[in-house]
């Protein structure tokens, strides 16, 4: 459980771990106050807030707050996560399954903000409740990201029939394989040198390679 930091007058920037267990906060009125009198403007929100007998979320009212940025371990943002935040220019999100809400989660929240969603899953936003009342949605994975060259690295073997080794000096944190029409089939999130392909069926796919300098797009054939 995380006590209440109110007050803390300085405090700009908020991360919240990613985490697939929901985040305890303080219980009761202590709910809304949490980080009441903080001028937060950024907020990285890796996991589920816990349901808090419907008291008043954390941020909600939070006027100051500028970026949001959602892991993809989040499930679900409930009922005012974000009502009244007018200040939001942005919200980025990584998860891949679009974040279940409620009709007044971004309640007051301008629908014409830029909402960043990874690449290949702009349609399943577009198509979720409440998320598609933003107008200003882009599939930010796939565009807006320097590209790495990719001679930088070793894929192989393609054709591949069970694994596929990725070898570079790069720092590799994310994997991903999309079919030829953008939608998500395997991601990997932290990769260790291959990726298991056996379950695909066969064809041409993309992989995505996510490094530390950027982004490299191959084709890859499944037998």
């Amino acid at each position: 459980m995380v006590s209440w930091v109110n007050g803390c007058i300085k405090l700009a920037n908020v991360i919240i771990e990613d985490s697939p267990i929901s985040l305890k906060l303080p219980q009761g009125s202590f709910y809304w106050y949490t980080f009441s009198g903080c001028p937060i403007q950024t907020l990285y929100l890796g996991r589920d807030l816990d349901p808090n007998d419907g008291a008043v979320p954390p941020f909600a009212g939070m006027t100051s707050l500028s970026t949001l940025t959602i892991g993809d371990k989040v499930t679900n943002m409930g009922r005012s996560y974000f009502d009244g935040c007018i200040g939001l220019t942005q919200i980025s999100s990584n998860a891949t399954t679009p974040p279940t809400l409620q009709s007044n989660s971004f309640n007051n929240v301008s629908r014409n903000i830029n909402v960043i969603v990874p690449c290949g899953c702009l349609n399943a936003y577009k198509a979720n409740q409440y998320w598609n009342t933003f107008t200003k949605m882009n599939d930010g994975g796939c565009t807006g990201i320097e590209n790495v060259a990719i001679n930088q690295l070793s894929i192989y073997p393609n054709p591949a029939k069970d694994e596929i080794f990725i070898k570079s000096e790069l720092q590799i944190g994310k994997v991903e394989i999309y079919s030829l029409a953008g939608s998500l089939i395997i991601s990997e999130c932290n990769f260790n040198g291959k990726i298991s392909v056996s379950d695909l069926l066969q064809g041409i796919y993309l992989l995505k390679v996510c490094s530390d300098k950027g982004v490299a797009i191959s084709k890859i054939v499944k037998e």
